[in-house]
């Protein structure tokens, strides 16, 4: 249904949720124009290959709660090249790597020695707020959980559990996820994250993660290498300043992370003007490795917690992850610093991150120096938000303000998580597009939202 025929649209951000406004537009009937400031489309799925090699540098996994997701794959026919896996994950605690078996959860929950029996039974008291606020724990946005946005998982967890499921359980999870610590992230992110992960496998697409993002792509005209300076609002129509050159448009779509969008976009209402400036980015350096074999480890994940290194988040085994990452009998192996190692180490040369980070991971992977065919050093400037109490609220008043009785529309994974996040905010963002460009003739009252359910 060409429902927005004659229309033009521009999409700032060639990441997932741009690129899932964009193909919904286009079908539309828009004349959609995508503009990426970087030389690669995908954003966070962006995925390098070096030779045998596919690395995902962004996200890791696809999980069985990505509706959205999976519903465009079936649209757009690739669907053939998704992959079903029950990884085993591990978290070191005194130096040693205790494994969960997705496929046998219940085995792994009861046997494994990560924590105490006292601490097991305790875990229990999850439950009931897993309950209570089921249905609340969707991808529509974070704002939906602001009951539980009041003080941090570390304090939450100290408080209603113990010490050694903050030190061994929270912590890992919200390192591994969110990519701070317990001290900072609200408890209704780590309730939500147990709530995303409770299925016993997870789902991997055999191109790489960025296959989805080119597969969306595919007929749009995306521009990359094109930088936009501006974005205003004038007598409701987007004007779009790319590279120096000024367009205008009958709507916009503001993909970027909200620092950017701040920063490019004056035509912001106040409640933006706060969630947006108060926004802090979490930076990494990930070190990517094609190991000429495989080490003796069966994990698709080494998770650390806080307590057992202050440096690394996790080391990933990407080859156990799924299909399609090394060569058979070969490995490929990514090592994640935190962001304080990052800021620390952020002026190093490629070869002193190499060395430095291979040392880290040593004791764990061993010596693997002599195996190493080729390397990447990834440094994402932008990976997530930094989270804190009261973030989740910001969100909601966010979303419960915009105006959208003008043409410019904000997207992203900062409203909730994931590519299923990202999926569902571009896939809304469609929705208001489409409602503003066919009711422009009606009178200025407010425009209600009209939202995909989560």
């Amino acid at each position: 249904m060409t429902t927005l025929q004659g229309k033009s649209v521009a999409v700032i951000g060639a990441g997932v949720s741009g690129l899932a406004a964009a193909y919904r537009l286009q079908q539309k009937g828009a004349k959609v124009t995508v503009f990426e400031k970087r030389d690669y489309l995908g954003g966070r799925t962006r995925t390098v290959r070096m030779g045998e090699y596919a690395f995902d540098v962004g996200a890791l996994v696809m999980l069985p709660t990505y509706k959205h997701v999976y519903s465009l794959i079936r649209e757009l026919g690739i669907e053939g090249h998704i992959h079903e896996t029950k990884p085993s994950l591990a978290i070191v605690r005194d130096g040693k790597r205790h494994s969960f078996d997705y496929a046998h959860p219940y085995k792994s929950a009861l046997t494994t020695k990560l924590l105490s029996w006292p601490s097991k039974l305790k875990m229990l008291k999850v439950l009931p707020v897993l309950f209570k606020y089921w249905p609340q724990l969707n991808y529509e946005n974070w704002g939906n959980l602001h009951e539980l946005d009041h003080e941090t998982t570390h304090d939450w967890v100290a408080r209603e559990l113990n010490q050694e499921i903050d030190d061994y359980v929270a912590n890992p999870f919200i390192r591994i996820n969110s990519l701070t610590d317990t001290h900072k992230a609200p408890i209704g992110e780590w309730i939500w994250q147990l709530a995303i992960y409770q299925s016993p496998h997870i789902f991997q697409l055999d191109k790489g993660m960025v296959f989805y993002a080119e597969s969306l792509a595919k007929g749009l005209d995306v521009r990359l290498n094109a930088k936009v300076d501006k974005v205003v609002n004038e007598s409701g129509r987007a004007v779009v300043t790319v590279n120096g050159t000024t367009d205008s448009f009958d709507a916009c779509v503001l993909a970027v992370p909200p620092r950017f969008a701040h920063e490019i976009t004056p035509s912001i209402t106040p409640e933006q003007e706060k969630y947006f400036s108060g926004v802090e980015p979490v930076s990494v350096i990930t070190l990517h490795l094609g190991l000429a074999k495989k080490p003796d480890i069966a994990d698709s994940i080494i998770m650390f917690p806080e307590k057992e290194s202050r440096d690394l988040l996790d080391i990933l085994l990407d080859h156990n992850k799924g299909p399609g990452r090394a060569p058979p009998g070969k490995a490929a192996i990514a090592i994640q610093a935190t962001m304080e190692w990052t800021a620390a180490h952020a002026n190093d040369s490629d070869e002193q991150i190499v060395d430095a980070l291979l040392k880290l991971a040593e004791p764990y992977l061993g010596d693997v120096r002599g195996d190493i065919e080729v390397s990447y050093v990834n440094r994402w400037d932008y990976v997530c938000a930094i989270t804190h109490p009261g973030y989740m609220r910001l969100i909601g008043d966010y979303m419960r303000t915009r105006n959208l009785n003008q043409p410019l529309f904000f997207c992203g994974d900062f409203f909730s998580g994931g590519i299923e996040g990202a999926t569902l905010s571009g896939l809304n963002a469609h929705l208001d597009v489409e409602r503003f460009l066919t009711q422009q003739s009606s009178t200025n009252t407010a425009i209600p939202p009209s939202r995909l359910a989560a």
